[in-house]
C-alpha cells in the first residue's frame, strides 16, 4: 500500500522491489506454493501499473515477478540478477547477458 500511495517515494520502491523480487523466488523454490502467495502475486501481475509494460505473459509467474520489480526499481540489482538466472536456465545467453550488464 505504501508503494500505491507514493510510487515516487524512493524507500517505497526498494521495499516494494525486493518484497516481489522475494515473492518471485519464493515461488520458484516451493514446489507447493500456498494459495495466498500465487493470489498475491496474480494481484501484483494484473495490476494495471504495470500491465503495460512488455511483461510476456507466457513467462512463468516468477519470471514476471521479477520483471516487475525491475520496473518499480530498475536500480535494484538482485531482481537484475534473479532475471539473468532465469534467462539462463531457459538457454537465452543474450536475455541472461542484458541482464547482468
Amino acid at each position: 500500500k505504501a508503494f500505491v500511495s507514493d510510487p515516487e517515494k524512493n524507500v517505497n520502491k526498494v521495499e516494494f522491489a525486493c518484497s516481489v523480487n522475494d515473492l518471485g523466488t519464493r515461488l520458484k523454490n516451493t514446489c507447493a506454493p500456498s494459495e495466498d502467495q500465487r493470489k498475491v502475486a496474480l494481484e501484483i501481475l494484473e495490476d494495471d501499473a504495470f500491465v503495460g509494460n512488455a511483461i510476456d505473459p507466457k513467462l512463468p509467474i516468477y519470471e514476471r515477478l521479477y520483471a516487475v520489480s525491475s520496473v518499480v526499481d530498475p536500480s535494484y540489482a538482485p531482481s537484475w540478477y534473479n532475471r539473468g538466472v532465469a534467462y539462463g536456465e531457459r538457454g537465452d545467453d543474450e536475455g541472461a547477458t542484458r541482464s547482468y550488464l
